[in-house]
């Protein structure tokens, strides 16, 4: 990699070391089945974002052990490699997988579609039974500036609808106006809404329970409204993990390919959480579930 165009001064480059220009990309990681971690089994979590930074905690401290030496951490998953195996016992056929995917960021085109395939990826088969999506920390009603990218999302969520690999598509802490509006402008409705259970205190409005009744939608109340991966903490997990690292690049260079006097010290990395995955598969047949995971997607910029 040139550092000096021909016929510049080469002097320059003695006063004032050149750094390679900033870059960033997306990497998933994966934390395979929680419910077989040794850490996590016996854990009762008062919150998924708990749950979520554990889980990427040993996920991360297991998978740099096996990175004794200085390593490149690039687009590729990263997996915990003892809880990976996407081999389930029983019959596929009688497997349901159920998603919920958390949007951290501004939504971009083709999230849903990775986050799916993720998932897919994780369990070892095409197709999730439901899939829910949701807006952490954000107002995503009709008359709100993240209506544009909810209905962005629902357009890849009907897609994969259409294909028969997500047959049941929801969303998560919205009003009835709201799934109205999601009804009228899409060819696939809502079939799950999930409410907050703390803020309605267990107690669904009559409204709700009636327009869900007339309009076949089923309604599940869950507890993880927060932000499942705050910044700050990705940040914090991450920079540990890369500490005492001599390098860190996404572009596949280490310090030995740049002429001196590169810096040696560590690159500064910044962390920022673009979506969580959660995946549920449920065995049918014994009616338990046989794995919880998350794929968790970040975007590193160098």
């Amino acid at each position: 990699m040139a550092l000096v165009e021909e016929g510049s001064d080469s002097t320059s480059l003695k006063s004032a070391p050149q750094r390679p220009p900033t870059v960033e990309a997306d990497f998933i990681i994966h934390t395979g089945n929680v419910q077989r971690c040794n850490h996590l089994q016996a854990q009762l979590w008062s919150s998924t974002q708990l749950e979520v930074l554990t889980a990427l905690k040993c996920t991360m401290q297991c998978w740099k052990k096996h990175f004794k030496h200085d390593f490149v951490m690039s687009r590729e998953v990263i997996g915990h490699p003892k809880l990976m195996s996407p081999s389930l016992p029983g019959n596929p056929g009688a497997k349901r997988v159920n998603v919920k995917l958390f949007v951290l960021c501004e939504f971009e085109e083709g999230m849903v579609n990775k986050a799916v395939s993720a998932v897919e990826r994780a369990v070892g088969f095409a197709g999730v039974d439901s899939l829910v999506i949701a807006f952490p920390e954000r107002n995503v009603n009709r008359d709100s500036d993240a209506w544009k990218q909810l209905m962005s999302a629902w357009h890849e969520m009907q897609i994969l609808h259409e294909y028969k690999l997500a047959h049941h598509l929801g969303v998560a802490d919205v009003d009835i106006n709201t799934i109205t509006a999601i009804n009228s402008n899409s060819k696939v409705p809502v079939h799950v809404c999930e409410v907050d259970a703390l803020a309605l205190k267990c107690n669904l409005p009559p409204q709700l329970r009636t327009f869900a009744l007339e309009h076949s939608v089923r309604l599940i109340a869950h507890s993880d409204r927060d932000n499942p991966l705050p910044r700050i903490q990705l940040q914090r997990i991450m920079t540990k993990v890369i500490k005492n690292q001599s390098i860190f690049t996404p572009v596949g260079e280490t310090v030995d390919a740049f002429p001196s006097p590169y810096p040696t010290e560590p690159i500064h990395v910044d962390w920022m959480p673009r979506w969580v995955a959660r995946y549920t598969v449920v065995d049918t047949e014994r009616s338990v579930i046989d794995s919880t995971g998350y794929a968790i997607c970040a975007r590193y910029m160098v």
